[in-house]
């Protein structure tokens, strides 16, 4: 019998924890990036002059031109028109901002007195090697002498994907953290499918619009994001696995308006899916619409949809899968993740929904 699959969808809130820019902070970003090393992004000065000619369009239309996604789709728009291709430099553009704001691999360390995900608690990264650690199936280390044991789905009752719509590499440096305390291979992500279909000893990772360490693959955020010759592998990848999911969550997304092409992949994949049961939701709703916008596409009654940022969700995880201290001076044991991320996962649900309850009764008092 087949084990079942939980499908992540990952928005930028996603990365958000970590200090990546969102749509509409990108363009501010970049600026403060090319104030701070001109003479290394010479390309990003081209870009910028493309973006400040496109100012006179406020004499007539109203125009946000902080918005990453408006200012490109207005330029692609007439390159399109004026049948001229969008410039690499653009694709570099989106990718170097990116990797500028992503922390660098903290370096490895060792402290016997703690517990793996501890040592790297202040660099941002341990509530994401946390997380990986159940999309993997792990068992963690008490401490940093010991190593972390991976069974690649051996014993775990569930396995797992991500469909990303994020550029960044958080998931692959999260892995690598995780590689530094093995004891035997941590295998990376599938990101294509293979003659079996759906690779069922590795989890498998579609990035949708791209990655930003192949900047040639960079779907720039634009109204026209189609599916590019060089990442169709990914798109299939992505139906496979909502085809085939018991459970579909939606981390730090908001379903944006101008995502038409999300929910046709959506709706192409799950109307001959005949095992999903559940879709969870866990984003802000930073518009006031965004819980509309999905309720408007989840029909499923099973579903639950929770405002909350990501770094609560991967925080109240990390919490649920600790027991208490085995003794004075004593760290907390972490449970099998291979077997408890589900576990995790609804612990965390409940303790979002416990938050948003308590501040509906302060504002009600």
């Amino acid at each position: 019998m087949a084990k079942p699959l939980v499908v992540y969808v990952l928005g930028a809130g996603f990365s958000r924890p970590l200090g990546l820019p969102l749509v509409h902070d990108f363009i501010r970003t970049a600026r403060d990036l090319y104030r701070e090393n001109p003479a290394v992004l010479p390309h990003f000065s081209t870009v910028f002059d493309r973006l400040d000619s496109l100012a006179p369009i406020q004499n007539h239309l109203h125009a946000n031109h902080l918005n990453i996604e408006e200012v490109l789709s207005t330029m692609e728009m007439e390159d399109a028109l004026r049948e001229t291709e969008v410039s690499q430099d653009v694709r570099r553009f989106i990718a170097d901002v990116v990797q500028l704001r992503t922390p660098p691999l903290p370096q490895r360390r060792s402290d016997p007195d703690q517990p793996i995900t501890q040592m790297y608690a202040d660099s941002g990264w341990a509530r994401y090697v946390g997380f990986l650690e159940g999309i993997f199936g792990a068992r963690s280390s008490m401490s940093a002498n010991e190593v972390v044991e991976y069974d690649a789905f051996g014993l775990a009752q569930t396995s797992y994907g991500i469909v990303t719509l994020n550029y960044d590499c958080v998931l692959e440096t999260a892995t690598e953290i995780l590689r530094r305390h093995a004891n035997n291979v941590v295998p990376s992500f599938a990101r294509s499918l293979g003659r079996q279909g759906i690779d069922p000893n590795r989890p498998s990772l579609a990035k949708l619009h791209g990655c930003a360490s192949e900047p040639w693959s960079i779907v720039p955020m634009t109204w026209n994001k189609t599916i590019k010759t060089e990442i169709q592998s990914e798109w299939r990848l992505a139906f496979q696995l909502l085809l085939n999911a018991s459970e579909v969550r939606f981390i730090g997304y908001s379903l944006p308006a101008g995502d038409a092409y999300v929910r046709y992949l959506l709706k192409a994949a799950l109307r001959s899916n005949r095992s999903l049961r559940q879709i969870d939701v866990i984003t802000l709703d930073s518009d006031g619409e965004t819980l509309d916008r999905y309720a408007k596409l989840i029909s499923l009654p099973f579903s639950r949809r929770v405002v909350g940022t990501a770094q609560s969700y991967l925080d109240s995880m990390e919490h649920a899968t600790r027991s208490p201290n085995n003794g004075a001076g004593q760290h907390p044991r972490r449970v099998r993740l291979a077997d408890n991320l589900e576990g995790a996962h609804a612990f965390a649900l409940d303790q979002l929904e416990a938050v948003l309850r308590r501040g509906t009764r302060d504002l009600s008092r």
